[in-house]
């Protein structure tokens, strides 16, 4: 798979996450502003930092479960094996995964202590 590819495929998920923010957002007002008749102020930061949390959730699934085509052949599940065929052969797409499936996760380890206290104070 090209990079073209990921990138294609990454703003199509977007797109889902975007309609998952939409939908979200439309709840929060049916359910807790007009049945709940809820009195508090959303706060736009945490809103936006949200949405884009849930974005990332909805573009990481839909890459890594979401689509999986038969050019993939059978699934792997031995650990570090990836690492191993990467060390021993030397080859360029396999550094390339390795790469982006450490890149995948590092919006993580930033959107976590911005979206929960309890982990930016040390629990």
């Amino acid at each position: 798979m090209r990079i073209y590819d990921l990138i294609q495929l990454a703003r199509q998920y977007m797109l889902l996450g975007v309609i998952v923010v939409i939908l979200l957002l439309t709840g929060y007002f049916l359910l807790y502003k007009k049945l709940m008749k809820g009195t508090d102020k959303l706060n736009k930061f945490k809103f936006g930092l949200w949405s884009i949390f849930v974005i990332y959730i909805v573009v990481v699934l839909g890459a890594t479960i979401g689509h999986r085509t038969s050019a993939y052949g059978n699934i792997n599940l031995h650990l570090f094996s990836s690492y191993k065929n990467a060390y021993n052969s030397f080859s360029i797409r396999e550094w390339r995964n390795i790469i982006l499936n450490i890149l995948m996760f590092v919006p993580l380890g930033f959107m976590i202590p911005l979206l929960f206290k309890n982990v930016k104070d040390g629990i």
